[in-house]
C-alpha cells in the first residue's frame, strides 16, 4: 500500500482551504512525531523507584511536510502558490491557542484525522541540480514545512445527548466514547422556566460507575438516608418547599446530634457531598459530615456554619466538600456517611431534606452572585427640604419637578421635619395619590422610608418603582386590610389592580410602630429583590419581608418594563391620620448578571464558558467559574460508560437560598474524541 496520503488540508473549514495532495501541490513526504507525555515522578527516601504524580500531560506534536509545487505555467506561478501556502501557515499563529484546523487522511484510511496547527514555517528550501530534489531549476520548487501542533488528532463531534426534567440534578450517560485520551466536551444548559439562574454545577464520572445499577446522586429518607439509630425523626410535614415526601428533623442544641446517615450507599470514586437543610433561624446552626469506607474509622469534617445567616426561614445548601471512595477489592462495595448538627447557643428546629452525592472526577461550578447594585445615573433624590405647600410642581434635591396624579388631595411638605406627607381619608378603593419624578428607568433601584403610622384603618402606602401613568404603575409597600398589615407588591395595568407578591406573615405592632425603609431592585429580566430595614438598620426577617421573585410584566416587553419612581399613598379608611415619608431615592443601575438568563442558554466546554443575555446576544463568561474543564474519558477496552450530571439553580447557593429545586432545565452534551495517532475506524 502506498504511503502517499489521500488528503492533507490546511484550513479544512476555511473559505479557501489548501489541499497539498492535488492541484499545484504534490505531496512528497511527511514526518510526524506524536506528542510526548510530560511525566512527573515522585519518590520517597524509604522506597525503591518512583511513581507518576497524577495523569501525565502532553507536549505539542511536531510535523515536517515535504512538498513539490508545480503550477505548470511558470516559476512565478509556482512561487505565487508558495506564498499562498506561507500565508495560510502564518494565519495559524494569529488564531492563538485555537490554531488552524487541518485534516490528514493517510493512504487507505477511511477517516480523516483532524489536527490544529499552532505555528509553522517553510524551514528548508533544498536546491539540487539532480536527483530527487531537483525542482527549483524546473519551475517546481521543493520546500519543507515544519509545524508545531496541538498534541492530539481529533475525530468528528458526536451527536448530542439531550435530557430535560425537573429533578434537582439531571443525569446523562455517554456510551462508546472513542479515542485514547479524554475527549473535549461541550455541554449546553438551557433555562426553560423563564427565570434567570445564578448557579450551575456540572459533574463527570466514569471510575466505578455501573450503568446497570447506577448509584444515586440524591439521597433522602425514601432512598439512601435513614434516621434509624440516630437522633433525627422522619417528618412528613416539613418546611414549605421541601423536595422529599419526608425529611429528617430534630431540635438542635449545643450538644452534637446525628440527624441521619446513609443506608446502603455504594458509590465509588471522588464525590462532592452537600445537604439541603432548613432552620427557622440558621444564624447559630452548624453542620458537619463524618464518613468511612466499609467498617473503617470515621473521618470527621470541619463544622460548617449554616449559610445565609440573614436569610432564615429558607432552605440552603451546606457543602461538605469532596470525598474519595476507593473500590472494594473484595466483598460488597459500601461506604457510610453521617450528618451531625449543633447550635452555638440555645436550641433550633432543623430539617434535612436530602443529601447530594455529586460526581466529581471532573467538577465545574459556575456562579453569578447577586451583588450590590451599581448606580449608572441618579434619577431622583430628595430629603424634602422644600418650602411649605403642595408637593406637586416642587423640585427634589436631584431630579425633575414632581408630577402628581390620581386623587386630588395632594402630598404636602412638612417643613418642621423635612418630610413629605398626606392626610387625606376616604380615598376611593384603588384610587390614591401618586407623586413621581424622573425619567423612565429599566434597571431600577428605589428606596423610601415609611414613617410610623399606627392608625388602624384600611390603607396602602409605599414606593412606586415603575410608573407610566396613573393607570399603569407598580408599588412596593404596606397594605392594611381589616386590621392586618402586610408588605406587598401591587401593580395596576390598564386601570386594574392586582397583587404581585405578598409577604408570608403579617407585620406586628413593633414593625408598624417603627420607621421602615423599603428598598427594591428591579431588572430587565423581570426579577425583583426587596429589603426592608427597621430604624436600627436591621433587616426584617424574611417571613415579614421576603417578596423576591420574577414577574414578566416587569421584564423587557412587559406592560411595566420601565417607568419613573415616586411615592404612593391611598387611605380608603375614614380614620384621621397623617402618613409621612422621607428619603426618596431612585437610581438607574447596571443590569444583573446570571449564568443562564431567562429562556437562554450557557455553554460549558473544555476551554471556556459562554452565555447569552436576555435578548439572546452573546455575553461572554459569567462572573465566577471554578473547577475542572469539561473532558470526557474514552470508553477504552472495558467499554466503560461515563455519567454526566448538571444542576441549575435560581440563586447563588454559596451566598443565597436553595428554595426552589424543581425548576425544569435542559442539558445537551456532546464530545469530540482525541487520539495520539491518526484515526483508524471510529
Amino acid at each position: 500500500m502506498s504511503d502517499r496520503p489521500l488528503e492533507f488540508i490546511f484550513g479544512v473549514n476555511d473559505e479557501n482551504p489548501i489541499d497539498v495532495t492535488w492541484g499545484p501541490y504534490m505531496f512528497a513526504g511527511l514526518d510526524y512525531r506524536p506528542a510526548r507525555k510530560r511525566i512527573d515522578l515522585v519518590s520517597a527516601e524509604d522506597s525503591d523507584g518512583a511513581v507518576p504524580l497524577g495523569v501525565a500531560k502532553a507536549d505539542t506534536m511536531n510535523m515536517a511536510l515535504r512538498l513539490r509545487i508545480d503550477d505548470g505555467a511558470s516559476m512565478d506561478a509556482a512561487l505565487d502558490q508558495l506564498h499562498r501556502l506561507q500565508q495560510k501557515i502564518d494565519d495559524a499563529a494569529k488564531r492563538g491557542s485555537e490554531g488552524l484546523e487541518c485534516a490528514w487522511r493517510p493512504e487507505g484510511a477511511s477517516e480523516r484525522s483532524y489536527f490544529f496547527l499552532l505555528e509553522g514555517e517553510i524551514a528548508e528550501v533544498p536546491q539540487e541540480m539532480s536527483g530527487a530534489d531537483v525542482g527549483w531549476y524546473h519551475k517546481s520548487p521543493i520546500v519543507v514545512v515544519t509545524m508545531i501542533c496541538r498534541p492530539f488528532f481529533y475525530g468528528d463531534w458526536s451527536t448530542p445527548v439531550v435530557v430535560s426534567g425537573t429533578d434537582p440534578i439531571l443525569e446523562a450517560e455517554l456510551e462508546d466514547v472513542p479515542g485514547d485520551v479524554d475527549a473535549e466536551g461541550e455541554m449546553t444548559v438551557t433555562e426553560v422556566e423563564s427565570v434567570a439562574r445564578r448557579y450551575c454545577e456540572v459533574g463527570v464520572e466514569q471510575y466505578g460507575y455501573d450503568p446497570d445499577s447506577p448509584s444515586s446522586v440524591i439521597l433522602n429518607l425514601a432512598s439512601g438516608l435513614s434516621v434509624t439509630g440516630f437522633s433525627g425523626t422522619s417528618s412528613g410535614s416539613g418546611a414549605a418547599g421541601k423536595y422529599s415526601a419526608n425529611v429528617a428533623a430534630l431540635t438542635a442544641s449545643t450538644s452534637v446530634q446525628t440527624i441521619c446517615g446513609t443506608s446502603g450507599a455504594d458509590h465509588v470514586g471522588t464525590k462532592r457531598v452537600a445537604a439541603r437543610v432548613y432552620a427557622v433561624d440558621g444564624s447559630d446552626v452548624q453542620w458537619r459530615m463524618a464518613w468511612r469506607v466499609g467498617d473503617g474509622k470515621f473521618t470527621y469534617g470541619d463544622w460548617i456554619d449554616q449559610p445565609g445567616v440573614a436569610l432564615g426561614y429558607d432552605w440552603v445548601q451546606v457543602d461538605f466538600g469532596t470525598v474519595t471512595i476507593e473500590e472494594a477489592s473484595a466483598g460488597t462495595q459500601r461506604w457510610e456517611a453521617i450528618f451531625q448538627v449543633r447550635t452555638t447557643t440555645g436550641t433550633e428546629a432543623v430539617e434535612m431534606d436530602y443529601a447530594e452525592v455529586m460526581p466529581a472526577e471532573r467538577l465545574i461550578r459556575i456562579r453569578s452572585p447577586r451583588v450590590a447594585p451599581t448606580t449608572i445615573a441618579v434619577a431622583v433624590e430628595d430629603g424634602y427640604t422644600q418650602s411649605a405647600g403642595n408637593a406637586t410642581g416642587k423640585s427634589p434635591d436631584v431630579g425633575s419637578a414632581y408630577v402628581g396624579a390620581g386623587d386630588t388631595d395632594d402630598f404636602t411638605i412638612d417643613t418642621t421635619n423635612d418630610r413629605v406627607q398626606r392626610a387625606a381619608t376616604s380615598d376611593s378603593a384603588g384610587a390614591g395619590r401618586a407623586l413621581t419624578s424622573g425619567p423612565a428607568i429599566v434597571n431600577t433601584f428605589v428606596a423610601l422610608t415609611l414613617l410610623p403610622y399606627t392608625t388602624n384603618t384600611d390603607f396602602f402606602r409605599g414606593a412606586i418603582f415603575r410608573y407610566s401613568d396613573i393607570s399603569n404603575f407598580a408599588v412596593v409597600g404596606i397594605e392594611n386590610a381589616a386590621g392586618v398589615r402586610r408588605l406587598k407588591i401591587r401593580r395596576k395595568l390598564a386601570g386594574s389592580w392586582s397583587n404581585v407578591t405578598s409577604a408570608a406573615s403579617a407585620l406586628t405592632v413593633t414593625h408598624y410602630g417603627d420607621a421602615l425603609r423599603i428598598e427594591i431592585e428591579v431588572y430587565e429580566t423581570g426579577e425583583y429583590f426587596v429589603n426592608v430595614y427597621d430604624s436600627a438598620g436591621d433587616l426584617l426577617p424574611p417571613e415579614y419581608a421576603d417578596l423576591d421573585f420574577r414577574n414578566s410584566v416587569f421584564a423587557s416587553g412587559g406592560g411595566l418594563a420601565s417607568g419613573s419612581v415616586g411615592v404612593y399613598d391611598e387611605q380608603s379608611g375614614a380614620s384621621a391620620g397623617t402618613r409621612q415619608y422621607d428619603g426618596l431615592a431612585g437610581y438607574a443601575i447596571e443590569p444583573m448578571g446570571a449564568v443562564c438568563f431567562a429562556d437562554q442558554s450557557a455553554i460549558i466546554s473544555h476551554d471556556r464558558v459562554e452565555r447569552y443575555d436576555p435578548t439572546g446576544t452573546f455575553l461572554g463568561e459569567p462572573d465566577n467559574v471554578r473547577g475542572s474543564r469539561l473532558f470526557i474519558p474514552p470508553a477504552g477496552d472495558q467499554s466503560a460508560v461515563t455519567r454526566v450530571v448538571s444542576k441549575l439553580r435560581r440563586r447563588d447557593l454559596v451566598l443565597a437560598d436553595d428554595n426552589v429545586v424543581d425548576d425544569e432545565h435542559e442539558m445537551s452534551i456532546r464530545y469530540r474524541p482525541r487520539y495520539r495517532n491518526p484515526i483508524g475506524t471510529t
